[in-house]
């Protein structure tokens, strides 16, 4: 658990933003690569996710909005509230986390959504609607990658962030396609659009180190990120903010 918002800012129940994100194939891992290769795995996520949530790049007052909680192959990600800052910095987390997890070959599908939610890293209690409509929903995704419930759509704004940090796209899911918001992972961007391809590239390759470990019906979930991220790098440059992500 990250402790970078101290106890005293941190509002137990309010409304606020959250991110359900599922590590795929968690059962098969124990039974192929073992315990300790997978605790080496979660710890990985874990100093990830706390470099990550130290370094806020967005934040109005420069302190940061974002805590995190591992759980075995979970991960939830919340916001301290309903600002604005913590609006962009959760979702600024969230792109930046997908993009870590895609860099080191980690399956995974992930939803977040909006509301009123009770957040208590002390008593250990985490309950509210969002959380359950995120987790519903990432379970219906059949990609590698995070999309967004309607509750947190209405807070997309094509004048700020979101416009780079979100793509509509008629998503995979289960048994249907639907237009819904996808989080963009942030290594798609660069600091200039000369370097696109090449981070285009790097980011491109991870589903097809994704494809030598499944197979059978299982490799529609390459297949569909691949498509995705390809989709993200026909568009790059109408989305690329005119001013680098600092």
């Amino acid at each position: 658990m990250d402790d970078s918002v101290s106890d005293n800012e941190w509002l137990i129940t309010c409304e606020r933003f959250v991110a359900f994100i599922d590590i795929m194939g968690f059962k098969d891992m124990l039974l192929r690569d073992g315990h300790d290769a997978v605790f080496s795995m979660l710890q990985k996520i874990q100093k990830d996710a706390n470099r990550i949530v130290s370094k806020p790049l967005y934040s109005e007052s420069g302190e940061r909005t974002t805590k995190f909680s591992l759980y075995s192959d979970s991960i939830m990600i919340y916001s301290t509230d309903n600002s604005k800052a913590a609006q962009v910095n959760f979702m600024l987390t969230v792109a930046r986390f997908s993009s870590s997890l895609l860099q080191n070959f980690i399956p995974f599908k992930g939803a977040i959504a909006f509301g009123k939610m009770t957040v208590d890293f002390n008593a250990s209690i985490f309950m509210g609607q969002p959380l359950i409509d995120a987790y519903l929903l990432q379970d219906e995704l059949q990609l590698y990658g995070i999309v967004t419930h309607g509750t947190y759509d209405k807070f997309i704004d094509y004048n700020n962030y979101q416009q780079a940090l979100t793509l509509n796209y008629n998503c995979p899911f289960k048994s249907y396609k639907s237009s819904h918001y996808l989080v963009v992972p942030f290594l798609m961007f660069a600091k200039t659009i000369k370097e696109v391809e090449v981070v285009a590239k790097e980011i491109l390759h991870s589903p097809a180190e994704y494809a030598y470990s499944v197979s059978g019906g299982l490799r529609h979930y390459v297949d569909n990120t691949r498509a995705f991220l390809e989709h993200c790098n026909d568009l790059i440059e109408q989305v690329l903010p005119e001013q680098p992500l600092k």
